[in-house]
């Protein structure tokens, strides 16, 4: 265990047995935490929407369709920026580590309790190991229980599961499985390269 987990006892079972506390329970609407978290890249995002919005409708008001390309291109560009600087993306392996190990310590499974838990303390975590400017990363249980699906879906797809065959078992234990092995294969390599 990291120094980050040692005021929370291995007995948690929902936020109110930690001393830690989730955006939702600071932030009065999840916006306000989108905001504080993303501001700059809300505001970019916003402009080039904005300027490309404008610059479409007027090449349409004065029938200039070569004025129309960079309106669509921009427009395209804002969409991408939304997809490719998703705020899980910024996660480095370190981080995906320390959510990890939070997940394995609490095991929330379908606990949406659990979930806050594994939030809260992820956040404090990250914050704590001076990656994160501000403890409040994952906004609730909800937002951590979404990446921790993103990250089975994105291993369960790279499992070959032959079509014609039922898979033995859990299928979602198996994705676990599969998932940690990858895991611990990464950190190894991490490790043996530093």
């Amino acid at each position: 265990m990291t120094s980050a987990h040692s005021h929370v006892t291995n007995e948690k079972t929902s936020l109110s047995d930690t001393e830690l506390k989730l955006p939702r329970q600071i932030f009065k609407r999840r916006i306000q935490h989108e905001w504080a978290e993303r501001k700059v890249l809300m505001i970019s995002r916003l402009l080039l929407y904005v300027a490309s919005l404008s610059l479409l409708i007027y090449s349409a008001a004065v029938d200039n369709f070569a004025m129309m390309l960079p309106s669509y291109f921009g427009i395209a560009l804002f969409v991408f920026a939304g997809i490719f600087f998703s705020p899980y993306r910024a996660l480095t392996v370190h981080d995906k580590m320390l959510f990890m190990e939070e997940v394995l310590e609490v095991n929330p499974r379908l606990d949406m309790e659990k979930w806050d838990v594994v939030a809260a303390q992820s956040n404090h975590a990250m914050f704590a190991e001076g990656s994160r400017k501000n403890p409040y990363f994952f906004f609730d249980g909800e937002s951590c229980h979404q990446l921790f699906q993103t990250f089975v879906n994105s291993y369960a797809k790279e499992m070959k599961v032959d079509q014609g065959q039922e898979p033995r078992g859990n299928i979602v234990e198996q994705a676990a499985t599969y998932h940690l092995q990858k895991l611990t294969e990464k950190w190894t390599q991490m490790s043996n390269n530093q």
